[in-house]
């Protein structure tokens, strides 16, 4: 379905086989957005499931969320590298 949008609007994928920035960066901005994603649902789940004492679970719970946060922040950085680098690439 991509590959007929390309092709309706007439653009083309490069075939030039040389490193490409944006698309390795689009690469961890996918390996991340999955990581974020797993650490927000553990935290959920976490909290909800959890049988230890409550400052116990407050303080795993922020644990995890803090690498939920990390993880956030980096694919907001890279994200913006990726757009960066697609624009000057392909424009």
């Amino acid at each position: 379905m991509a590959f007929r949008a390309l092709g309706q609007l007439g653009w083309t994928i490069p075939e030039d086989g040389g490193f490409k920035l944006h698309a390795v960066l689009g690469i961890a901005i996918l390996c991340t957005v999955l990581l974020a994603d797993g650490s927000g649902t553990l935290t959920a789940v976490y909290m909800k499931f959890a049988d230890e004492k409550p400052w116990k679970v407050k303080e795993t719970m922020l644990k995890i969320a803090r690498i939920h946060r990390i993880f956030s922040y980096f694919i907001l950085f890279v994200g913006a590298l990726s757009v960066c680098t697609g624009i000057t690439q392909y424009y």
